[in-house]
């Protein structure tokens, strides 16, 4: 927090805290906040198989977005409504796959006291069941936000080859 400006959320905290454990472990020693970091990153920062190539908000009586996500070669366009981006996102995802994801909780803030600072959100998500945390980066806080959904989106992908201990063991 001190050197990068993250606050954690208490469920991140505790999502992360098994993972910066096993990594002090394996190191036999304390870990550094940038490695503390890149621990968080590595295991709930997740920008594939799919990754946000666009998107467009539209207000009307209901948010809309139409975003184009990238699968490999393979182009997606989803459009959804929602009181809200992220509702909008998940409505867009639901529609395109079935698949219902839930947010359960979610934070987002700058990362610095200016108006050019990176933004950083964590969310909570319920998908099909298993609960996700996930993380993500960015310019603004909306393209933070959709990233850090579709990072738990990926992250409950069954093509994944290794799953956060996470998405199963939180309570």
């Amino acid at each position: 927090e001190r050197d990068y400006g993250i606050n954690l959320p208490r469920w991140m905290m505790l999502a992360l805290a098994p993972y910066v454990q096993k990594e002090s472990e394996r190191r036999n020693s304390e870990l550094s906040s940038e490695m503390i970091r890149q621990v968080m990153f590595d295991n709930f920062s997740h920008d594939a198989p799919l990754a946000l190539a666009d998107y467009r908000l539209s207000k009307g009586q209901q948010e809309g977005i139409d975003m184009t996500l990238w699968q490999g070669a393979e182009t997606l366009r989803l459009s959804g409504t929602g009181n809200g981006a992220m509702s909008s996102f998940t409505d867009a995802w639901k529609k395109h796959t079935g698949t219902h994801v839930a947010i359960l909780d979610y934070s987002e803030h700058s990362l610095g006291g200016d108006s050019e600072a990176n933004a950083i959100a964590f969310v909570q998500l319920n998908i099909d069941g298993q609960r996700i945390c996930a993380v993500a980066e960015d310019s603004d806080t909306v393209s933070a936000s959709l990233k850090a959904v579709l990072s738990g989106i990926n992250a409950a992908q069954p093509t994944r080859t290794t799953q956060p201990e996470a998405a199963t063991s939180l309570a």
